[in-house]
């Protein structure tokens, strides 16, 4: 009898004793999970906005271009190509190398590049001369950091 009541104080002591840290996992949880759902897909995005100066309609602007890119780009891939890149997109490999999976023809790797040129000279006529400037130092910054990084 004496060791059951030994054992039955031990759980009670743990139970109280763990309470307040399980409450608290559940709380920084929650609060992470919030700001894991509030937070821009692309953080930098607004970075970049802000150190260039952009207008609300230049802003406007490079993101119908992104629009009309990803469509054109989307028109050109076959139904299996377009699910594949979705996916290679909602996990986050569209960047590196999303495109190498799809097997994509000749045909078609020459059309995109001509999409992307496209934007990107309807991109660079939305910036103003100050700008292009920033944008070009920025570029040679990002190069430089790389660059001391493989050293």
């Amino acid at each position: 009898m004496k060791s059951k009541l030994s054992v039955l104080a031990g759980i009670v002591a743990l139970s109280i004793t763990a309470i307040p840290f399980v409450a608290k996992a559940n709380i920084l949880t929650s609060q992470s999970q919030i700001v894991a759902q509030t937070t821009d897909t692309k953080p930098n995005r607004g970075k970049f906005a802000e150190e260039l100066g952009l207008t609300d309609a230049q802003k406007a602007d490079l993101a119908k271009i992104r629009q009309d890119t990803r469509a054109a780009i989307e028109q050109v891939l076959t139904p299996e190509q377009r699910t594949q890149w979705q996916a290679a997109k909602q996990n986050r490999q569209a960047r590196r190398g999303g495109f190498k999976a799809l097997n994509l023809s000749e045909d078609q790797r020459a059309q995109i590049k001509k999409i992307r040129e496209t934007s990107k000279t309807q991109m660079e006529a939305v910036f103003t001369a100050e700008q292009k400037q920033k944008i070009q130092q920025m570029r040679q910054n990002k190069r430089e950091r790389g660059q001391q990084q493989n050293r």
